[in-house]
């Protein structure tokens, strides 16, 4: 139906947002990562070239198919790709794999690579880590070197006896591989068991020669023993062998169909839910840890560049001991000092007139005003004009200048003194009779939900006055921030009111309290904020920095889970470093935050951190201010009207699997539907697996007679665009297959009834 489709166009022209940190189902994804991601995507492209030009068939597998099939992408705890060939395929692909693919690339197989001891094929970009720009630049930016793991299907025998005769002879081999990892190949189990293998397989083992590459050349015979071409089954033998599974009608990879994956198509095989129901029984659920390597996977490449070159150059590098916290003036203090200034320029222009030296008391009267007017302003734009401390300011000016050609000794300073005296007063009076100056900073639109409670909880407060500031921040490439500068101001929620810089002057100001959520000051590869807004340096402008993580993540269940170990990144960040205070609201994930830093900073840390994190008290819960079916199109809403929305999907596995059966289903599904119209629309969305039907494709006719049909029912919004996607929040409950739509469906807590034939 479909051939392998070429990567190439989509791999090279990722969306510039691809690259950010995000949170997916509550699992924290880096840049780095996300880097990492498209240079094995790169290398798959490379990969397709050749199975193209060599009509080679390969289709998406186990973690990578998962990802396919239930959330369009990555899983996201997952970090790399593993794909599938027959093995007839598979052969013929590493025959042409040298002179094909890129020069530096790396073919690993038993045959090509003497150190390679791994029954699966994988292509490598690179030989070892490289960070020059040429590298950079064709692997978005990702300086670790990255594989692609190809894993062989394998024919059985048709004969039950004489497959598991081969199980057992290729279990026998992997038990003598464990004997001479061990250094035990002279014990007489493992000489026993030789001998055995040597009888069995009407082969000579040289034990001293390389008796690990005999006995895998050995094991790998045995896969290959019934070919695929001829086998009605084929399995990926590695699972077969060991735990008995991963057994499949061949037919399943006779087609393929593309299906997104991040922001480029990969081809799965045609009937996919019948595979991942092999692979993984309930493919739906979701199961956090995952996988068999440590996380991330490039962890050890990053380990030692870090060594090699004293710091992680593409992230922040917590310094190993505690933060120098510098002198804090608060604004008050810094009024006071002010007036005491003055106080003892008062003193300093008496003795300058008595001696007759006018001129440098001029100069000093001149200073005073000049201070006056500094607090005057510092006062007007902390508590507005018109205060009586303003006032005084003002009346102090004019007396000044009064005095600057009629100074009356005694009497001059007095007054001088007196007001000033005054001004203290009044300075006490103020800022203790007042709420604080609070200011937060946020950063993206879509991270205030995490900011909006502590926003909402000082506001509360009718004496304090809190502003709300944007910030700009900039879209990097790999190279640094070249990319466009943004500010989501217009983005946010109309009951928040926010102010520009040229608004509002953060170091004339001095708040009280600065809230921040940006962690990475300049230290991430895909964004950055202006060098005035990063944390060590808002410090300087405020009491008290506390930062509020931008991310609602879920807890990690053990301490080194990949939830965990993901969240390590975001903990070693600089807003974490200089702030004040943290708040969190989740107490596994502050003891994940005091055991990581304590890690990074020494054991005598723990106090510290455990003092400045604290958990947020705060109940108040963030709601959608978007009115409801504000997200769909204009005609949509129309035909809806006040009724319930039920989205209902189906997939080519389901055509395929079902074949007429599911076509007579759909059919019975759309009646029930038409029966409940009064009360209940449906927007029939197709799954994208259909878009490459043809009439020549097996039920290709029927289908396509049947979606003609849907799209002219009354009652039924048709979804060609998949527009739905967009609508979650309006949903109240989804039907028809597995997949994406109703992954997303059961993570936004919106019903699930899940279609089948009975």
């Amino acid at each position: 139906m479909n051939k392998p489709i070429c990567l190439y166009d989509e791999v090279l022209n990722p969306p510039a947002t691809f690259f950010e940190d995000e949170v997916r189902e509550g699992f924290y994804i880096s840049s780095m990562m996300k880097r990492y991601w498209a240079a094995q995507l790169r290398v798959l492209a490379e990969i397709d070239r050749v199975c193209r030009k060599h009509d080679i068939k390969w289709f998406a597998d186990c973690g990578t198919l998962l990802g396919v099939v239930r959330h369009s992408g990555f899983i996201p705890w997952d970090d790399d790709i593993d794909i599938c060939m027959l093995r007839h395929d598979w052969v013929r692909f590493f025959e042409v794999a040298r002179e094909e693919l890129p020069e530096e690339y790396c073919i690993l197989t038993l045959k090509t690579e003497p150190e390679y001891t791994e029954m699966l094929g994988r292509i490598v970009n690179a030989h070892s880590i490289d960070y020059s720009s040429e590298h950079l630049e064709k692997y978005f930016g990702c300086p670790y070197t990255v594989g692609i793991d190809i894993f062989p299907l394998d024919g059985i025998s048709s004969n039950k006896e004489e497959e598991q005769k081969r199980v057992a002879y290729i279990n026998d081999i992997a038990t003598a591989i464990s004997y001479v990892k061990k250094g035990l190949t002279d014990s007489p189990s493992c000489r026993s068991l030789l001998a055995n293998i040597e009888r069995n397989n009407h082969t000579t083992l040289h034990r001293r020669g390389d008796l690990m590459r005999e006995l895998l050349f050995l094991a790998d015979d045995l896969y290959r023993k019934f070919p695929s071409e001829t086998a009605s089954e084929v399995v990926l033998m590695q699972f077969w062998v060991s735990q008995g599974n991963h057994k499949y009608d061949k037919a399943l990879f006779c087609e393929s169909i593309p299906l997104p994956f991040e922001y480029v198509h990969l081809p799965a095989p045609a009937r996919y839910e019948e595979v991942l129901q092999i692979e993984y029984s309930n493919f739906m659920k979701i199961v956090m840890p995952g996988g068999v390597h440590e996380y991330p996977v490039f962890g050890e490449q990053e380990k030692m560049l870090k060594e090699r070159m004293g710091c992680n150059p593409y992230r922040f590098t917590m310094p190993k001991t505690l933060p120098a916290r510098p002198d804090k003036t608060s604004l008050k203090q810094k009024c006071l000092a002010i007036t005491s200034t003055i106080s003892r320029a008062h003193l300093q222009i008496d003795v300058l007139c008595s001696r007759g030296d006018y001129d440098s008391a001029g100069q000093l009267l001149e200073g005073c005003q000049n201070l006056a007017i500094s607090l005057g302003t510092s006062i007007e734009s902390r508590f507005g004009e018109g205060t009586a401390l303003v006032h005084l300011l003002e009346e102090y000016c004019e007396y000044l200048y009064e005095i600057s050609g009629d100074y009356r000794g005694d009497e001059s300073i007095t007054k001088l003194n007196n007001m000033m005296d005054t001004a203290e007063e009044l300075i006490e009076e103020i800022f203790d009779n007042t709420g604080k100056e609070i200011l937060f900073l946020p950063c993206k639109a879509e991270w205030w939900k995490t900011m909006e409670p502590e926003w909402h909880r000082v506001s509360a407060n009718p004496m304090n006055k809190v502003y709300v500031m944007p910030l700009l921040y900039r879209i990097n490439d790999y190279f640094g921030p070249n990319g466009r500068t943004t500010n989501d101001r217009e983005l946010f929620p109309d009951y928040v009111q926010t102010v520009t810089s040229e608004e509002y002057d953060i170091g004339l100001h001095h708040p009280d309290i600065i809230y921040i959520q940006n962690p990475y000051d300049g230290w991430n590869s895909a964004m950055s904020v202006p060098d005035y807004f990063h944390s060590d340096k808002l410090l300087s402008y405020t009491d008290e920095l506390i930062y509020i993580p931008p991310y609602e993540l879920k807890d990690p269940t053990l301490p080194n889970d990949k939830v965990s170990l993901a969240l390590k990144i975001l903990i070693e960040q600089p807003a974490v470093y200089y702030s004040d205070r943290i708040i969190l609201n989740s107490p596994v994930i502050k003891r994940t935050y005091i055991d990581t830093l304590t890690e990074l900073t020494g054991t005598t840390s723990m106090s510290y951190w455990d003092n400045k994190i604290i958990l947020s008290d705060n109940d108040y819960k963030t709601t959608d201010t978007v009115q409801k079916y504000d997200h769909l199109p204009d005609d949509w809403r129309k035909k809806i009207g006040d009724r319930k929305i039920m989205v209902f999907q189906v997939n080519a596995p389901f055509l395929y699997q079902h074949g007429a059966d599911a076509l007579d289903k759909i059919r019975e599904s759309i009646e029930t539907i038409k029966s409940n119209s009064d009360s209940v629309c449906c927007i029939f969305s197709p799954h994208n697996s259909l878009d490459g039907i043809t009439e020549e494709s097996l039920y290709g006719k029927d289908w396509l007679d049947l979606a003609s049909d849907i799209g002219r029912t009354d009652g039924i919004i048709y979804d060609h665009d998949h527009l739905v996607e967009n609508c979650l929040n309006d949903l109240n409950g989804y039907y028809g297959s597995k997949g994406t739509l109703a992954h997303k469906c059961t993570e936004a807590g919106i019903p699930v009834m899940l279609m089948s034939v009975i």
